[in-house]
């Protein structure tokens, strides 16, 4: 497993758990769970994850090659894969919203953050399946050529 596989592992881990916990959110009554408390948690996951991608990104040892051509389309498919998702994830939130709230009807500023921060969780989620999905769920290094 290389260093990308490994860290989109992490964030289809924590994309799941902080997704679980939105759709807590939305879902009034569920588990007895304070709204404020689901909302914060998954608000950390998805700091942990961006945490995840600064590593990616920064911390690199001197001289090291990260990525050649094949490491390059992947990521670029799954940024694809990630982004279609998020228009996805908005656009029906808006749509399922509007149904049942209706034209002249509001909803609370909380459950819209909330919204999009379903929509990047989404992202990250779809990203990394989609990276792992290529590389080939944790493949050997042997797999990579």
């Amino acid at each position: 497993m290389n260093k990308t596989q490994k860290i989109s592992l992490f964030n289809l881990i924590a994309a799941s758990v902080g997704l679980l916990l939105t759709v807590a959110y939305l879902i009034p009554g569920t588990a007895g769970l304070p709204r404020f408390l689901t909302s914060c948690a998954a608000l950390i996951v998805c700091s942990f994850i961006l945490a995840a991608r600064v590593c990616l990104i920064i911390i690199q040892k001197e001289g090291e090659r990260h990525y050649d051509e094949r490491d390059k389309l992947i990521a670029q498919r799954a940024t694809f894969v990630g982004f279609v998702t998020l228009f996805f994830v908005i656009f029906s939130a808006c749509l399922i919203s509007f149904l049942i709230v209706g034209p002249g009807g509001s909803i609370s500023i909380g459950s819209v953050l909330n919204i999009f921060l379903m929509g990047a969780l989404s992202l990250f989620f779809a990203e990394s399946l989609a990276i792992q999905i290529q590389y080939g769920w944790g493949a050997k290094e042997k797999n990579r050529e």
